[in-house]
């Protein structure tokens, strides 16, 4: 809005006109138009300076939007193509899940047997890759393991195994647990106590089918670069380095409460463990079972080992050690911390479920020194398996 700077009325303008005649009047009246001409003015540039400024936030919230819009648009494109990439994985998940079961409910042993049978009469010119007769090699270890893995079972004519000598167990005295009376595994669970008392052999890192894929990708496509065929290379050596005395790993804590059942059932004990589908509940029945969080926590507050014999990130090597290596602490137990993590169970009468985060303790040969101490807890499903998990056992001798 503007003002005009004539004379603001024609009454002022008359005013002016008589003024003319009389000095003074007409000096005050001439004044006071002046005045007036300077209001106009300044209220002209202050309503052309709001003006502009409410242009200028007008300008930067609309640049302000387009920036906002167009940064949504890049986001939804972003997720879009993150939509399209899971919806292609999930396709690809589903197709190998397929393909895996048809190749599974094909690879029998009459099916192996006539397939290596074709490969022997094949003339030569015909013969497949070396990677064919792998390939082979490693669906018929594999149907085997799976055979292996069917015995659920104790075999009876087995007779005790060694592991349970009176040198296999500590005993000891908890006085703040209603004064318990223990009998503790010195060491972990070796692989060669696994495969005794589960008729089946310890896993290995090599033995899944995913690894055996690394490995045959690893030839067939003459990959030098790393990749696939150098972590199937780092896999071997890993199984290397593993023999009967070192701990049991890669098992979950299902596994174990069958294998302390199993165990029961040798020593003509009744088993501790109840279970039922999804739902597992110890009973402490006097068989073998797991530690109890709480007796664990007391047995290391009540005992006292040497740093050096403590398997951790530091000294390792990046692979677990054979059990009862070194000094035992001064309960009489090895690698109660370090090595690998223990599972633990919540209490008697305590039931846990296959999807129920369990707790294990002590650390491992993965995890740095000052993780390898009584406070160190890590969480994992009741049916995940790890390479740095192991157990020991115990029984209940007596309550006080």
């Amino acid at each position: 809005m503007t003002r005009s700077t004539a004379p603001t009325t024609p009454l002022l303008a008359a005013l002016l006109a008589e003024a003319s005649l009389h000095g003074p009047l007409a000096d005050a009246l001439t004044t006071l138009a002046q005045q007036a001409r300077s209001d106009d003015a300044r209220i002209e540039a202050l309503e052309s300076a709001q003006a502009a400024a409410r242009l200028e936030a007008l300008e930067a919230a609309q640049s302000a939007v387009r920036t906002l819009r167009a940064q949504g648009a890049e986001r939804d494109a972003e997720v879009a193509e993150l939509r399209a990439q899971l919806n292609a994985l999930q396709h690809a998940h589903e197709h190998l899940l397929q393909r895996f079961g048809a190749v599974e409910a094909m690879v029998t042993p009459d099916h192996l047997s006539q397939a290596h049978a074709d490969e022997e009469s094949a003339p030569p010119w015909s013969s497949p890759s070396s990677s064919r007769r792998e390939l082979l090699d490693a669906l018929s270890n594999l149907a085997s393991v799976s055979t292996l893995q069917e015995a659920t079972e104790p075999d009876p004519t087995w007779g005790l195994p060694q592991l349970l000598g009176e040198d296999a167990f500590a005993q000891i005295h908890l006085p703040e647990l209603n004064g318990t009376h223990l009998a503790v595994q010195r060491a972990l669970v070796t692989r060669g106590q696994w495969a005794q008392v589960m008729q089946r052999p310890a896993p290995l890192k090599s033995d899944s089918l995913a690894v055996k894929a690394l490995g045959l990708m690893d030839r067939l496509f003459q990959d030098s670069a790393g990749g696939d065929g150098q972590r199937f290379q780092d896999f071997q050596r890993f199984d290397s380095q593993l023999t009967d005395q070192h701990p049991i790993s890669n098992v979950s804590l299902i596994d174990a409460l069958h294998y302390c059942n199993m165990l029961s059932t040798l020593d003509s004990l009744e088993p501790c463990y109840t279970l039922e589908p999804n739902q597992y509940t110890c009973l402490d029945t006097g068989g073998y079972r797991l530690m109890f969080i709480a007796e664990w926590v007391e047995i290391h507050g009540s005992t006292t080992s040497d740093a050096a014999n403590v398997w951790h990130s530091g000294n390792s090597g990046g692979v677990p050690h054979r059990v009862a290596l070194g000094q035992p602490d001064t309960s009489g137990l090895y690698d109660l911390l370090g090595n690998v993590y223990e599972f633990v169970w919540t209490s008697q009468g305590g039931s846990v479920s296959t999807s129920r985060n369990i707790h294990v303790r002590g650390g491992s040969y993965r995890c740095p020194p000052d993780r390898c101490v009584a406070s160190e807890s890590d969480t994992m499903r009741a049916d995940e398996r790890r390479w740095d998990v192991g157990f020991r056992v115990v029984r209940t001798l007596s309550k006080g």
